[in-house]
C-alpha cells in the first residue's frame, strides 16, 4: 500500500481524529437493515491495531460506509474497539491506500449482494412484471 501521508503523520492525525466509543456499537448480528462490520484494512504503522468499517447494510450487502472503528481483532466478534473516524477522517488520512478495506468488504458481503439480487429480482417480478 502506498498511502498518500507518512506514517508518523498518519499517526498524529488519527489520534487528533479518533473519536472515543462509549459502549460497544451495535455492529454484530443478523440484522435485515443496519450497521454492521465490513472489511479490515492493515496499517503496519497502527501495530497491532486493525481498522474495520462499519457500513449500512441491507440484506447483509454493505451499502455505504459509515465509519471506520479502531479494533484489536480483525476477525472479530468479539472485538474491543479503541476508536472511531469519520467517513471523511478516514479517507483523507489513509488516502491512497484504502482499497484494501473495499476490497475485503467486497468478499465479505459477497453473500449478502447475492440475497439482496435475488429480494430485488422477486420484488421486481412479483410487483411489476406479472408473467401470468
Amino acid at each position: 500500500m502506498s498511502f498518500r501521508l507518512s506514517a508518523r503523520e498518519r499517526i498524529d492525525q488519527l489520534n487528533a481524529r479518533l473519536a472515543d466509543v462509549a459502549d460497544e456499537p451495535s455492529v454484530y448480528g443478523n440484522k435485515v437493515v443496519g450497521s454492521r462490520l465490513y472489511g479490515v484494512l492493515q496499517d503496519k504503522a497502527l501495530g497491532p491495531y486493525w481498522l474495520r468499517g462499519e457500513w449500512f447494510s441491507l440484506f447483509g450487502a454493505p451499502l455505504f460506509l459509515r465509519g471506520v472503528y479502531l479494533v484489536d481483532d480483525p476477525h472479530g466478534p468479539p472485538c474491543r474497539f479503541f476508536g472511531r473516524l469519520g467517513r471523511g477522517d478516514f479517507r483523507r488520512i489513509f488516502a491512497g491506500g484504502t482499497g484494501g478495506l473495499y476490497r475485503t468488504t467486497l468478499s465479505e458481503g459477497a453473500k449478502g449482494y447475492a440475497l439482496l439480487a435475488m429480494v430485488v429480482a422477486f420484488v421486481w417480478l412479483w410487483f411489476v412484471e406479472k408473467p401470468w
